[in-house]
């Protein structure tokens, strides 16, 4: 709402019948009409709108939650955390791990993995935090530990849960954030690996601009980031000092980022996210669970401290379709970026309304292995879980070939495919069908090829989706050079693929299936030897 010329936040009282005593937060980004509960159409001055403010009368939709009016303020304020933790340090990479890369909360490297990167709570993401510390800690203030520790306790008091180590802070100038985001980037994926991964994403059709990928990702992170979790051995939070900050949204950073340290303190397995590469999609379920945790707590702090509602699952989803208007990433990162907020909080709602907060912990202990347990929160909640995983080693279809990069892209990756290549037709369907996936880039002789394999619940929507993508309008079309071939539930895109190898992917590859997080380190002992490796190498 504009006030004397300046925007202006109000924030009414319960049922919106005093605006005149409501208080009234100037330099803030935007006006919501808050009631306390109920969604109606009311106008302004049957709420002595007109009186109180000298405005004209006008429709407003009132909510119970915060949805804001405006798409910039949408992706400045709300739930597009990633602006928060726009390249943060919770694990989630892959060789293609980039696509990913954004969905986790504290800053970690992603592994090997465009995937990962993308989703910025890799596991690579986490040495960003080693990188700040050992590169430019002496020239950063510390936040002051009396403004943390009533924060802390808050949080404490919300999870029921306690830290068992004091959580330092640090803050980050703006100017500073490039070049940290660039380093980590580099660090994370050498220059070749980066555009093994890069090409892997352009041969399948997830990314068509002339721009690198290296260089969106940082212009868009650079813009965004305002604080994040390092949870290497230094376990210190980070806060970025911006003046476009107001003061609520730096305590909802700080809210957020001690809801991240506590999960560190408390749920081990994520350290084990720095050994995991090639799994965007697994690193999006942990990244999501870890966000949609820290959102409720930011959330139910918010309520507790300003009278803010919790928003409903319909108004979390609705504020990332606001947030996702207008991006310049791939949809396949842009998704895996906000969704990770929006889709994880839905998920934790979820959690907490079967089993409370012990629930929200065993999650935590054992979290969701891929993006279709987040989005379906009932196939993780179902007991025993089917999560399929197709192995990451190319195997005997692939003799004489070596693995350039892959990538796990799940059903939220499906979906962006598809929303990509028919823009007009709801992806959900056929994408929530997903029953397992894995992409290659391989080097076979002279001749480099990518690959994808995905597999679906039934022979008829493994059918429905080979036709989508051999009858694509010229436009949307495939790649040039991308062939696609299909066998009862599964489908392979291939660029030149040998027939031998073709048929081995549709027939005998063999797609174990997972109940647990302990499944996956069983059938990856090697996790366990790379993440202990990379922590060691990240507190040197």
């Amino acid at each position: 709402m504009l006030l004397g010329g300046q925007q202006v936040r109000v924030v009414p009282f319960d049922r919106a019948a005093q605006p005149a005593e409501a208080p009234i937060g100037r330099d803030i980004d935007a006006c919501f009409l808050q009631p306390g509960r109920g969604s109606e159409v009311e106008k302004v001055d049957q709420v002595g709108g007109r009186d109180a403010f000298g405005i004209e009368p006008q429709f407003v939709e009132r909510q119970p939650e915060r949805v804001p009016r405006n798409s910039r303020v949408g992706s400045e304020r709300e739930l597009g955390m990633e602006m928060i933790e726009a390249s943060s340090a919770h694990p989630a990479s892959s060789s293609v791990g980039m696509w990913s890369g954004f969905a986790g909360s504290v800053r970690a490297k992603p592994k090997r993995g465009l995937n990962g990167v993308l989703q910025a709570r890799s596991a690579r993401a986490l040495l960003v935090g080693a990188l700040l510390a050992a590169g430019c800690q002496e020239a950063q203030q510390p936040i002051d530990p009396a403004r943390i520790a009533p924060i802390a306790a808050r949080v404490e008091a919300i999870r029921g849960l306690s830290f068992r180590t004091e959580v330092p802070g640090r803050w980050l100038e703006r100017a500073e954030v490039r070049a940290i985001l660039a380093e980590d980037f580099d660090e994370a994926f050498p220059v070749e690996q980066a555009r093994e991964g890069e090409r892997l994403l352009r041969a399948l059709g997830f990314w068509r601009h002339r721009e690198s990928l290296r260089a969106a990702l940082l212009d868009h992170d650079s813009e965004w980031l305002a604080g994040f979790y390092d949870p290497t051995p230094a376990r210190i939070l980070y806060a970025v000092r911006d003046p476009a900050f107001d003061p609520s949204f730096q305590e909802e950073t700080l809210v957020h980022e001690l809801a991240h340290a506590l999960q560190d303190q408390h749920a081990p397995a994520f350290s084990l996210e720095l050994g995991i590469d090639e799994e965007g999609d697994l690193l999006f379920g942990f990244a999501a669970l870890r966000e949609g945790a820290a959102q409720w707590v930011q959330y139910q702090d918010t309520l507790n401290r300003e009278g803010w509602p919790i928003p409903s699952p319909e108004a979390a989803r609705a504020e990332a379709e606001i947030n996702l208007q207008d991006r310049t990433l791939p949809r396949l990162i842009a998704w895996g970026r906000v969704r990770v907020y929006s889709e994880g909080y839905v998920f934790v709602r979820r959690v907490l309304a079967v089993g409370g907060t012990a629930a929200l912990n065993r999650a935590l202990a054992d979290p969701p292995l891929s993006s279709a347990e987040i989005l379906h929160p009932g196939r993780y909640l179902e007991r025993p879980r089917d999560v399929p995983f197709v192995p990451s080693e190319p195997g005997a279809w692939a003799e004489g070939c070596e693995s350039l990069s892959g990538e796990v892209f799940g059903e939220l990756g499906l979906s962006a495919w598809l929303a990509d290549h028919e823009p007009q037709v709801d992806p959900s369907p056929l994408a929530a069908a997903w029953d397992g996936d894995r992409a290659w880039r391989l080097r076979c002789g002279e001749e480099t090829h990518s690959v994808w394999l995905i597999q679906f619940d039934s022979n008829e929507n493994a059918a429905a989706f080979l036709a989508t993508a051999r009858n694509l309008p010229a436009a949307r079309s495939l790649p040039p050079g991308l062939e696609a071939d299909g066998r009862g539930r599964r489908v392979v895109f291939h660029s030149g693929l040998q027939e031998a190898a073709r048929e081995q992917l549709l027939e005998s590859l063999e797609i174990a299936r997972l109940t647990s997080f302990a499944d996956y380190l069983a059938a990856n002992p090697a996790v366990r030897e790379r993440a202990a490796e990379r922590i060691r190498e990240a507190s040197e």
